[in-house]
């Protein structure tokens, strides 16, 4: 049963609150963490309809979970203004949420998981830092600044163009100057993050350069050795913003019950993607692989974890 709520933050934030057919009178919950971008509650945006977390929403109810997903700050029918929100105010939409969560009357306050997808992981690690959970689910997440997705994205295109066979491939690097590729990507940065505007135009693009400076700023290692609770994270062999090494480091950083998954063939949109990884071509395989629901190994992965942990 699908309920529709408003999350008192800043702004009135619109969420869905779905409960399992059970009558129980307590029990435990689950906070859904989107993803970057401008997203609704179900981390659909203007150019992608995944319904990834509507997809997961639906699983985790048939597994004995209340959960909880809300449209973030000027997204959907949520109030505020998306370009004028930087990570602190989205870390503190999600205390909001949490909050709200919790002090459900059908709600177990004590018995809650976090999950989050991409910039949704920094977020769970930010709240756990404050408030305790019982269990964080990463997907997609980073050891190292969220920023240096863009970096590993054109690592990808330009070794791409580097291997491609013949005339095409002779043309693409004559014409493709993979160290000017760089620069440029590295000038951008550094002008955003040097502009004392709120908002900066690049590009005819408008962007927030706080939220920028704010991701540059957050220590994500020193924020997941802080987390207290048992940890899944799960990344697909075939995600072009995240290097399963990064899930892999993190076994290194997260001093509690942890457990890794690389699912292979999953991409960053956690869907099942047999053709070949690409970067050169990613949002055209990325966006056949819509027409599919999420990944059952996912699906199976987080199952097995709840039930290993019993909430």
């Amino acid at each position: 049963m699908d309920k529709k709520v408003t999350i008192k933050s800043q702004y009135n934030l619109k969420g869905i609150l779905s409960l399992p057919d059970n009558e129980e009178d307590k029990l435990p919950a689950v906070l859904f963490l989107h993803g970057a971008g401008k997203a609704d509650r179900n981390e659909n945006g203007k150019q992608f309809v995944t319904d990834n977390f509507k997809y997961l929403s639906d699983e985790f109810t048939k597994l004995g979970f209340i959960t909880l997903r809300y449209d973030k700050r000027g997204c959907g029918e949520s109030e505020g203004d998306f370009l004028k929100t930087n990570l602190q105010a989205l870390i503190d939409d999600a205390f909001s949420a949490l909050n709200a969560l919790k002090s459900h009357p059908q709600v177990d306050s004590d018995k809650i998981l976090l999950v989050g997808h991409n910039e949704g992981c920094i977020l769970a690690s930010a709240i756990n830092e404050k408030i305790n959970v019982q269990g964080i689910v990463l997907i997609s997440g980073f050891t190292s600044c969220l920023l240096n997705s863009s970096t590993y994205e054109l690592d990808g295109v330009i070794k791409e163009i580097h291997n491609m066979k013949g005339l095409k491939g002779a043309l693409s690097r004559i014409f493709t100057n993979g160290e000017k590729l760089k620069n440029k990507n590295k000038k951008m940065l550094d002008r955003i993050l040097a502009s004392d505007e709120a908002i900066v135009t690049i590009n005819g693009g408008k962007l927030n350069s706080e939220w920028f400076k704010q991701h540059k700023a957050f220590d994500i290692p020193a924020s997941l050795s802080k987390i207290k609770c048992p940890t899944l994270a799960i990344v697909g062999s075939k995600d072009i913003q995240v290097s399963p090494e990064e899930t892999k480091l993190m076994k290194d950083i997260i001093n509690c019950p942890f457990e890794y998954h690389i699912i292979e063939n999953m991409n960053h949109f956690l869907r099942n993607q047999p053709e070949p990884l690409t970067f050169l071509n990613a949002n055209t395989v990325c966006v056949k692989s819509l027409k599919k629901p999420i990944d059952p190994e996912l699906i199976e992965v987080i199952g097995n974890w709840t039930d290993n942990f019993k909430i």
